[in-house]
């Protein structure tokens, strides 16, 4: 019979066993800061919170006829006892053209100089160690680009100011500009995910393999920005609007408008801000073109739009609507969706099929094949849609494969392929290749769903799949959103483009994909001379179409020459789609990078102050910056704590609009506590044996 004080020890010690399971257990789960509030911190080398920098963000974008020249003037104060280091993670539009840096201390401007990166990051990194002041801008997607700002005093401040340049075009019968507010956090399937570490310090990552970045998920509206726009289109200003932010107009004029955005002490809501204008004549013009005589020789910027001659034809059509189902779409990213979903079902026609096909870490169709329309198919297409929900991964290329099985399709209809996402993913290049080699005679079309999609895939994705994209920006905007895509992908309006010319060194973009109602046909060209001619065929319907354009350059605008060398930077950028070997674009585009002063994957600006003020000897701490993630959605984000414990991953799942905050130990945690479990195991099977082997002895 077992003694009272056997049994006690085994009583003792389970609970001993218990204890430290559940603590070994919370230890890995939980980091050494408070993640209750839901707000992340840094933490130094040696354990301790420090304390973030504040930003805030004023904008000035001056619009001159189809350029805007953007001003972007971010303070970074610090509020700690410490030297520290900001490092802040912001989207711009993708075809930015970054090209011009300065570094504000106090009433000194110290202008940045376009290096290549590797001597970039080393001219910073040894003022950085040396006390001086620096400031260093570098690219890390067309559309997200970094700022690093070294040496900031303790209980001061550091403004860095940087400038970009983008083209617009007439759309749809206006022009719309959209300046980021907000990031979409990306996912990147497991498979392609960067191993590496990234040079800098403690942190959460906001691109999973990429950047360190913090998120701040309690207070992600906090940041102050405002917004200026100075509006001188080049003809008499009808149609003004934005439908993301209230806008207060300062100064009105028959072609001259001036506005403002967030004035007032109420921050800004974290979406895209988007401004659309239209002149008072709808008509859309049939040919443009703005000039600039540069140092590096004459360039033009060229619109065409082709003729809106023929009848709208009349075909059967095999829609394939893709809906990403991930957790990135929860909240109204997914209610937008569903209802463009719901339009696009109701705008399909007798003779038509379709298929829907979600995804999230997985894909799966509704049907097994594309089915005809009928009430039947309609009325089990409405449950399935409201039946959606968000949750998991974004694992785009699952979809892809269903979506686009490559060659020519078994069906006689036209096969068109609706991309309804937020294209929060981080494996952009992999998925354009994908859909290149898959496409076959289908055509892809990206609907950009949320108040901060990712618009560079959205646009590329859609180059890449010879269709074209369109934005949902709110969810009442949905119905109309997908009527007018139906509308514009009835039928191409011109195909087979091509573009030759006399007295034309270099035209950019080389490859033009199909133009759509509504859709002009734009590109820059480089000249030998100041007067040449523009010669563009393609087929117009079943019809050949020729248009000869004589072209003078008269200097009227600036910013022309950065806007060929940026659309020939993104066209080297998408260049193995088309056989060209990565070390040759990587050497084209650094040489246009250092040439026209711009910033890409390869070059970087960096500017240093000249007077040293951190003592050497003064440690300098490294802080990145809360992102600010975009409105309306319940965050559901995989972060990674990195520091002097074991690294660890988390979920936080954050309800913007009041919830709560749930913490979940993902794999890592569990496989460190399953260790820790099993070892208790082993240990409690050996004080067993050691206690049953003394009982028998007693006895």
């Amino acid at each position: 019979m077992r003694s009272y004080q056997t049994t006690l020890f085994y009583a003792l010690y389970a609970a001993f066993a218990i204890i430290l399971l559940g603590v070994t257990t919370i230890a890995h789960a939980i980091p050494k800061v408070d993640v209750d509030s839901g707000t992340l911190v840094a933490e130094s080398a040696n354990g301790d919170v420090i304390p973030m920098p504040l930003v805030s963000t004023d904008v000035g974008i001056n619009v001159t006829g189809p350029i805007a020249r953007t001003t972007v003037h971010q303070t970074f104060q610090n509020d700690s006892d410490q030297w520290v280091e900001a490092l802040y993670l912001f989207p711009l539009p993708e075809n930015a053209a970054v090209d011009r840096m300065q570094l504000i201390i106090g009433d000194r401007l110290i202008e940045g100089d376009i290096k290549e990166k590797e001597e970039a990051k080393k001219t910073y990194e040894k003022a950085k160690s040396e006390g001086y002041k620096a400031a260093l801008v570098e690219q890390d997607r067309p559309n997200l680009f970094h700022t690093s700002v070294a040496n900031i005093p303790p209980r001061g401040e550091i403004s860095v100011r940087i400038e970009y340049q983008q083209s617009l075009l007439w759309r749809n019968k206006s022009f719309d500009l959209r300046f980021p507010l907000a990031i979409t956090p990306r996912f990147t399937p497991a498979t392609q995910q960067i191993t590496e570490e990234a040079d800098l310090s403690d942190g959460w990552q906001m691109l999973p393999g990429e950047r360190p970045q913090m998120l701040d998920i309690k207070n992600v509206i906090q940041t102050k920005t405002t917004i200026a726009v100075n509006l001188a289109p080049g003809f008499e200003i009808g149609e003004l609007v934005s439908s993301s932010h209230p806008i207060n107009v300062t100064s009105r004029d028959s072609n001259h408008v001036m506005l403002t955005v967030g004035q007032d002490k109420s921050p800004l809501a974290p979406r895209d801000f988007v401004l659309r204008w239209a002149p008072t004549s709808l008509t859309m013009p049939k040919a443009a073109f703005f000039s600039e005589k540069h140092e590096k020789g004459n360039f033009g910027l060229v619109t065409l739009t082709p003729p809106e001659t023929q009848a709208p034809q009349t075909f059967a059509r095999e829609v394939i609507f893709v809906i990403d189902t991930s957790g990135s779409m929860n909240g109204y990213s997914m209610d937008a969706a569903k209802e463009a979903l719901l339009a696009g079902i109701n705008g399909l026609e007798t003779g038509d099929s379709f298929n829907i096909i979600q995804f999230d870490s997985d894909a799966s169709a509704m049907f097994s094949d594309a089915v005809e329309v009928d009430v039947k198919s309609r009325t089990q297409a409405y449950r399935y849609i409201n039946s959606l929900t968000a949750d998991g991964g974004t694992n785009m290329e699952a979809a892809l494969d269903l979506a686009l099985p490559g060659g020519a399709s078994r069906s006689q209809r036209v096969r068109q392929v609706i991309f309804i996402t937020d294209g929060s993913v981080g494996n952009e290049k992999a998925l354009f290749d994908q859909i290149r080699s898959h496409l076959g005679n289908s055509r892809l079309f990206t609907v950009g769903i949320g108040s901060a999609p990712n618009s560079f895939f959205m646009k590329e994705a859609a180059t890449a799949g010879r269709g074209t994209y369109t934005f949902v920006d709110r969810i009442d905007e949905s119905k109309k959103a997908i009527s007018e895509l139906f509308k514009k992908i009835s039928q191409p309006v011109l195909t087979n483009v091509q573009i030759t010319g006399s007295g034309i060194t270099d035209i950019s973009p080389k490859f033009i994909p199909d133009l759509y109602l509504g859709e002009p046909l734009a590109f820059s060209v480089r000249m030998d001379k100041p007067v040449g001619e523009i010669q563009v065929t393609g087929r117009l319907g079943q019809v050949e179409w020729k248009k000869t354009v004589k072209v003078q350059v008269s200097d009227n605008e600036q910013g022309i020459a950065v806007d060929w060398a940026k659309r020939s930077i993104d066209e080297w950028q998408r260049s193995y789609l088309h056989g060209i070997s990565r070390n040759v674009a990587k050497e084209k585009i650094t040489e246009l990078g250092l040439e026209y002063h711009l910033v890409t994957k390869y070059t970087s600006l960096v500017a240093v102050d000249k007077t040293p003020l951190r003592p050497v000897d003064v440690p300098v701490e490294s802080n990145p910056i809360p992102n600010v993630v975009s409105e309306g959605r319940d965050l559901l984000l995989e972060v990674k704590y990195r520091g002097s414990a074991p690294a660890t991953r988390f979920t936080f799942m954050k309800n913007l609009s009041g919830g709560q905050i749930a913490l979940a130990q993902t794999a890592d945690g569990y496989q460190q506590s399953l260790l820790a479990g099993v070892l208790i195991l082993l240990v409690s099977a050996f004080l067993f044996v050691l206690v049953r082997r003394y009982e028998e002895v007693r006895v």
